[in-house]
């Protein structure tokens, strides 16, 4: 909804490019002369356009936030603001936006001219930042979770009523009522949390909300509300531990607080397999930083990516993508290096 939701930069394959630890930040325009106030504010937020409304100006701008930002790229804020004029769309910020108007007025213009109106009454919402939307505050109060959208439009699938609008008022029934809980937990007490804590809060926020919206796309009865849930959450560690040379099926399960059979169960159920899926995140991964890095040594590339033996690496490279991935590095500097000179064939 709001320009400090888009922090986070993702790779081409949906991931976050660097994994950091959980942080916790209090940012506010007071740390800089006012005359700076609203240049400082843009200058945090580059993948949305930031203006005032035509009867202000950048010295009388206020506002303040609650930032925490865990390793895999979620993001929970709370921010209190002076009104804005915020511009989405146009730079690819890779996030999808579920929260709510805790205090204040929004209007936003999407979708070929349609304006909705968002305050304190509108529940929970979905922005999608990268479709065109324009919103337009009054003084305002937001919490909300910003979560990678390659993952969420997965989750979402095809239902066109959720996936191709910029905004969506969402059902007020299910876990909906949970995860506004949760919201506003944290917005009050989140400037008291360590980081271990404020991580664990995050994870719960973040693993309700895809539960909500996966039960939301699949139209499933309330009695597979958990599966869905344990879905979400395995799917989501899956893509924060990828790189990891230990992570097992066995462990996904301790993590996400299930057995191993139903784990297997869950993935099987949706035609797919827990191996699949670990092995598809993976190759993504590697090919994103082939294409990225081609000096980097291809081993050094497998390692990352959760590969401990090269031979298995390059065989499932080429299963998947038809070539090698030395092969698939010498077709990126062809075509995106041409001046680049390979000097290690088989590194």
């Amino acid at each position: 909804m709001l320009s400090q939701f888009c922090l986070i930069e993702y790779s081409p394959g949906g991931g976050a490019v660097k994994s950091a630890p959980t942080s916790l930040a209090n940012l506010t325009t007071t740390s800089v002369p006012v005359a700076d106030h609203l240049d400082f504010w843009q200058e945090q937020f580059t993948s949305c356009v930031i203006s005032r409304p035509t009867n202000s100006t950048g010295a009388d701008f206020c506002s303040e936030l609650l930032r925490c930002k865990d390793s895999d790229g979620t993001s929970f804020i709370h921010i209190r603001g002076d009104p804005l004029i915020c511009g989405f769309g146009n730079r690819e910020s890779g996030l999808v936006l579920v929260g709510c108007v805790r205090s204040g007025m929004f209007e936003v213009s999407h979708d070929d001219e349609c304006t909705t109106v968002l305050d304190s009454n509108s529940g929970l919402i979905l922005l999608d930042c990268d479709r065109l939307f324009v919103t337009s505050s009054t003084r305002y109060e937001l919490a909300q979770l910003a979560l990678p959208r390659s993952l969420i439009m997965s989750v979402l699938g095809p239902r066109p009523a959720l996936r191709d609008k910029a905004v969506v008022k969402l059902p007020k029934s299910g876990l909906t009522p949970i995860l506004l809980a949760h919201l506003d937990a944290m917005s009050r007490h989140g400037t008291e949390l360590d980081k271990a804590d404020a991580a664990a809060a995050m994870h719960s926020m973040a693993s309700l909300a895809i539960a909500m919206l996966s039960r939301l796309a699949q139209g499933e009865d309330r009695k597979n509300e958990l599966d869905e849930y344990l879905f979400a959450a395995a799917r989501r560690y899956i893509e924060a531990h990828a790189s990891r040379h230990d992570l097992t099926a066995a462990r996904i399960a301790t993590a996400i607080g299930c057995s191993r059979a139903r784990l297997y169960r869950l993935f099987a159920d949706r035609s797919m397999f827990v191996a699949g899926l670990l092995r598809e995140v993976r190759l993504t991964r590697a090919r994103a930083l082939i294409e990225t890095y081609p000096r980097r040594p291809v081993g050094q590339i497998a390692f990352d990516c959760g590969y401990s033996d090269l031979s298995t690496f390059g065989k499932a490279f080429k299963r998947r993508y038809g070539m090698s991935p030395i092969e698939y590095r010498g077709e990126v500097i062809r075509e995106n290096h041409p001046h680049f000179r390979e000097t290690s064939r088989r590194s």
